[in-house]
């Protein structure tokens, strides 16, 4: 038996049962606006935004939802209420203070 084949046979098989258990419920957070046209999402938490100002502030933004309206359009990707969903790779948290600055900040 090599090294890598008795190191796969030590983890634990994943099951249906457990995958489901521990999937944590989707969540909206208080920025979800009627208006937005596109839902960012950070882990379990979800943020329904307007893509312009994200755009605007954010060149890392903008690339990303760049590709959004294509999505809209030809039906590809995943849509709520019909925004597309677009998935981060940042905690929840962090994304929730990106959002607040941009939602929340008096001039």
């Amino acid at each position: 038996m090599s090294f890598e084949s008795a190191k796969s046979s030590l983890k634990r098989q994943r099951t249906e049962k457990s995958y489901i258990s521990e999937r944590k419920p989707i969540i909206r957070s208080e920025y979800w606006f009627d208006d937005g046209n596109v839902i960012l999402q950070a882990e379990n938490l979800q943020f329904r935004v307007h893509r312009s100002i994200f755009s605007r502030h954010s060149v890392v933004l903008k690339e990303l939802l760049r590709g959004t309206p294509q999505l809209e359009s030809t039906g590809q990707g995943l849509l709520i209420e019909g925004c597309p969903v677009v998935h981060l790779h940042d905690s929840s948290e962090d994304v929730e203070i990106v959002v607040s600055i941009f939602y929340d900040h008096v001039e």
